[in-house]
């Protein structure tokens, strides 16, 4: 769901424009300039569905609005915890990338014009409990699924906790790991060396993927025990580290809350409900008049693509046999050498 709801951040700025395009006759005026024409927020519009690049970005900043006000009416009539909600806050914290809930609401405030957390949660957080509801209708699934798709995909979602020191010289990054193999204490290490933001809390990383970190750090993280420190500094394209790791979840009941909704939401997309069909669906039940042809077009491209059948898997024998029609007819080589071996 996430590449279409929240396509706007990177559309924000013409979702703006085109709300605000609503007056009568030419629309609101951007600048006048004496002795030429005025330039209207209409006719930068127009302009914007000419331009091949801005009108696909404009296309999609529609169907994100769109999207996210069916869902969230959808959800209107769902009952979602406080725990759920909580649990999809800090799987969209992973996503995004950010260490706190107070860093995500400030993430979406600023780039999808929400107001708060309440904002956040009626225009987001619904929006994605009720898209995962309403994929999963009439998916049979259990934890043992869940389980078989974590070990399938295990390189996504094994996760270690860890903490870090990370300077720019690579001399004082060993002094500082003598400094530690002498008894020194990370934490105090971290606060007085670290040259990120980590350093205000002891170095501190939390629960991360391999995904989530440069390769060579991610690398090192998970090659050490827990408990153990990286006995040489560990070079990125931020500085050197040195890496505590302080914790490991490397099966599926050993994963954080919000990692678990991670896997289970992935195999819901992967085997539920596609994504488009649950949209077009709740444009069928719900009264919604289009009135720019543009997005209207745009609209039943997407019907159009939610309704192509998923394509055929071809049939595949087993132990590598051909099929009957495959084999009946040998090939022009094949004749060529059964000719050969007779005459001979």
């Amino acid at each position: 769901m996430k590449k279409y709801l929240l396509a706007g951040f990177g559309a924000i700025a013409l979702t703006t424009l085109a709300a605000c395009n609503n007056d009568d006759g030419n629309g609101t005026t951007i600048a006048s300039i004496e002795g030429g024409e005025n330039i209207t927020q209409e006719e930068l519009f127009d302009d914007l569905k000419m331009n091949q690049q801005a009108s696909g970005a404009l296309q999609n900043a529609f169907f994100s609005n769109l999207t996210e006000q069916l869902l969230a009416m959808a959800g209107e009539d769902m009952e979602f915890s406080e725990e759920q909600i909580e649990t999809m806050i800090a799987t969209l914290q992973e996503e995004f990338g950010v260490t706190s809930e107070e860093e995500l609401v400030e993430l979406v405030t600023t780039n999808l014009g929400l107001e708060d957390r309440d904002d956040m949660v009626d225009n987001l957080i619904i929006p994605e409990l009720t898209l995962i509801e309403l994929q999963s209708q009439d998916l049979d699934y259990g934890e043992e699924d869940l389980v078989a798709y974590f070990e399938d995909n295990r390189d996504l979602y094994e996760q270690v906790e860890a903490r870090h020191i990370i300077v720019e010289e690579e001399d004082l990054a060993n002094e500082i790991i003598d400094e530690l193999n002498d008894g020194a204490d990370f934490a105090e290490l971290a606060e007085e060396h670290g040259t990120d933001g980590t350093a205000a809390t002891g170095g501190d990383l939390g629960f991360f993927t391999r995904a989530d970190m440069d390769e060579a750090f991610a690398e090192a993280a998970f090659d050490l025990e827990v408990g153990e420190t990286t006995s040489e500094p560990v070079e990125s394209g931020f500085g050197y580290h040195i890496i505590e790791k302080t914790d490991e979840a490397m099966e599926y009941e050993e994963l954080p809350e919000a990692a678990n909704m991670a896997v289970e939401r992935a195999y819901i997309e992967e085997n539920g409900r596609d994504f488009l069909t649950v949209i077009v669906d709740l444009l069928d039940e719900n009264e919604i008049t289009i009135e720019d042809e543009f997005f209207q077009d745009f609209i039943e491209q997407i019907r159009a693509q939610a309704n192509q059948p998923a394509p055929e898997e071809q049939p595949v024998e087993e132990d590598g046999q051909e099929t009957d029609e495959e084999t009946d007819e040998p090939t022009d080589s094949e004749e060529e050498s059964t000719d050969e071996e007779s005459n001979e």
